[in-house]
């Protein structure tokens, strides 16, 4: 069975979706159904890419449920079958996926075998000479990944009307307290 953390991280990639919940226990919830479909690792991953591939939006768990009975038989027995989304099933997986392996600890991002050919030969009918695929610097795109996140997070609190202490916050209440030690109130 997926452990419950490495299911979290490989979700956040939904962020990417119109409407996907932001709010901590949608999320839980959503890793728990997860977990309750899933096997292996490689299946959660292969929903994540497989969504993705499928939906601007966040669909839901019922059109996520369908998604994943397309392919494999979820491991609470619980099938989906048509949805408002795809009443007639979902599109083919049309061509194999190439999977790229990345240093361990890193997001597995997953390509149509064509596509980083055709990107390729757009780059250099545009001129580009970006850097070669072996020299992106994965810790960057990680850090991109997280303030993006953090930035979230402080929409929904400033959404919530609440304020994130800032050091600025510290450093005020540290002087008031200076302040009144050297005034003898306390």
């Amino acid at each position: 069975m997926p452990d419950l953390k490495k299911v979290l991280d490989t979700l956040s990639e939904f962020t990417l979706l119109k409407y996907f919940p932001g709010e901590p226990a949608a999320r839980l919830a959503l890793a728990k159904l997860v977990l309750q479909m899933a096997d292996t690792h490689e299946q959660v991953e292969w929903l994540v890419t497989r969504t993705m591939s499928v939906c601007n939006e966040w669909p839901g768990p019922l059109v996520l449920r369908q998604i994943f009975c397309s392919r494999f038989k979820p491991r609470d027995g619980i099938e989906a079958g048509a949805t408002q989304m795809f009443p007639e099933g979902l599109p083919p997986e049309s061509r194999p996926a190439r999977t790229i392996a990345l240093p361990p600890g890193e997001v597995r991002q997953t390509l149509d075998a064509g596509l980083e050919k055709g990107l390729q030969l757009a780059a250099e009918a545009k001129g580009f000479n970006g850097p070669p695929v072996d020299s992106i610097d994965y810790a960057h795109l990680e850090e991109l990944r997280r303030a993006r996140l953090r930035k979230q997070h402080r929409d929904v609190m400033e959404a919530m009307g609440l304020r994130p202490i800032t050091q600025e916050d510290i450093d005020r209440a540290v002087q008031e307290a200076r302040a009144k030690g050297r005034d003898g109130t306390s």
